[in-house]
């Protein structure tokens, strides 16, 4: 397995808008696409052709896509991210490793993995 480390300082930002994460699309190109879920959060969507539910479908954001505690320094969790010259076939389900360095949080760290990207998220 290749590891690609690279040190760089972004801003970063917390969203939750429910609509069908970018990452559960055809226009993703992976493999396995991430899953959607209905407005209800019980039936889960392994379909990516479901219409996204913020464009009148179905398919909406699952309620397990919300961040978890490890323990008292490392966390989990799902992202929006935007890099410039980037797309979904790049980005969709990559891992980051987030270091936080200033607020309440300095000094912790958080797993990411990407479920969604585009223009929603400020370069």
């Amino acid at each position: 397995m290749k590891t690609n480390v690279v040190f760089r300082t972004y801003a970063v930002s917390k969203k939750w808008d429910c609509c069908k994460p970018s990452c559960a699309s055809n226009e993703a190109s992976v493999r396995n696409p991430v899953v959607s879920c209905s407005p209800d959060d019980i039936q889960i969507h392994n379909n990516s052709n479901v219409e996204d539910g913020c464009s009148g479908g179905d398919a909406f954001t699952c309620g397990f896509y919300q961040p978890w505690e490890e323990n008292d320094y490392v966390s989990n969790g799902f992202a929006t991210v935007r890099l410039p010259r980037k797309y979904d076939a790049d980005l969709c389900c990559m891992c980051f490793k987030l270091k936080f360095t200033s607020g309440p949080v300095v000094g912790k760290e958080m797993i990411k993995q990407v479920i969604n990207t585009g223009d929603t998220v400020t370069e």
